[in-house]
């Protein structure tokens, strides 16, 4: 990778964060710095880019001056600003509705979207958890993207609904077969209907696989030799990949790590592992796609 301008190194890498989020840096772009030098390169790429681009200010200007020939400033004509109460929610009514009826539905998180959630390891006793907020759900994802690698299986069901019921106990086992290899949550479109309208949910039951935060898999109805199907393939898919429940990636590994693939980044070893102790599957994920190969991960200390 280049290195950025002279005095980009000196930036605190907190400094570099905000600066690239002021540049408005795609979330999938962020996600792939790892190491300082990753944050420096793709600044000076961004300013390189952003100085690049021609100045349209004044054009702007003089069009909204012109303004469509007789709306005179303050007047009624057509001409006046396009950002008056009466548009703005106009443009917000058609984007809730076209949402609904015309949206693919939430397709899963970008790269740097929703917190870590607080878990109650639901998935290590093969329970499965209740989704009541939009946040709730958005901050379970994050949680396995990030954190464990595992599959979340979302179960978006009605409690007045029959084939609801009828599946319900097949879910429940499904959960508990898969203890420690995959997440299951249920969602009442009732109740949470947040979550279920941002999901594109239609009718219940409806499942919904994912796998690091995207959505890989869905399908509606009773079904659960189908559920049963999907719900073990995507975890053997993502044991293939690699899950870390429970596991970290120790200081001295990840100098291990770069000792092999990179010398250059053994000092910062012990900052980035600090900085992913709760992440260890994004951090697994973002170092295999740029050295072709993950740290050794560690079982992670019981808090005292």
């Amino acid at each position: 990778l280049s290195m950025a301008a002279d005095d980009t190194p000196r930036m605190p890498l907190s400094e570099l964060k905000r600066a690239l989020k002021e540049l408005n840096v795609p979330a999938e772009r962020l996600a792939t710095c790892i190491e300082r030098p990753d944050y420096e390169a793709l600044l000076a790429e961004m300013r390189a880019k952003k100085s690049s681009e021609p100045a349209t200010g004044s054009a702007k200007t003089a069009d909204r001056d012109s303004g469509g020939g007789s709306g005179a400033r303050g007047g009624g004509g057509g001409g006046g600003s396009p950002f008056s109460l009466q548009n703005i929610l106009l443009v917000g009514v058609l984007a809730y509705y076209g949402s609904s009826l015309f949206g693919g539905g939430f397709g899963g998180l970008d790269d740097d979207e929703g917190g870590l959630a607080s878990s109650d390891g639901a998935h290590l006793l093969g329970r499965v958890a209740e989704l009541r907020t939009l946040e709730a759900f958005k901050g379970l994802l994050a949680q396995h993207r990030d954190e464990t690698g595992l599959p979340v299986v979302v179960d978006f069901y009605s409690p007045s609904c029959g084939p609801c019921r009828m599946v319900a106990p097949a879910y429940k086992a499904l959960a508990m077969e898969l203890k420690g290899r995959a997440a299951f949550a249920k969602v009442d479109v009732n109740r949470n209907h947040a979550t279920s309208s941002a999901c594109g949910v239609r009718s219940m039951p409806t499942f919904h696989f994912y796998l690091d935060g995207k959505l890989r898999d869905s399908f509606a109805g009773a079904d659960s030799r189908r559920l049963q199907r999907a719900a073990r393939d995507l975890a053997q898919r993502a044991e293939e990949g690699g899950t870390h429940v429970g596991r970290e990636v120790t200081a001295a590994s990840l100098a291990a790590f770069y000792a092999t693939h990179d010398a250059s980044k053994v000092p910062e070893a012990p900052a980035i592992a600090s900085q992913y102790k709760s992440s260890t599957a994004k951090l697994v994920r973002a170092l295999k796609k740029k050295y072709g190969q993950g740290p050794a991960t560690s079982p992670r200390p019981e808090p005292p």
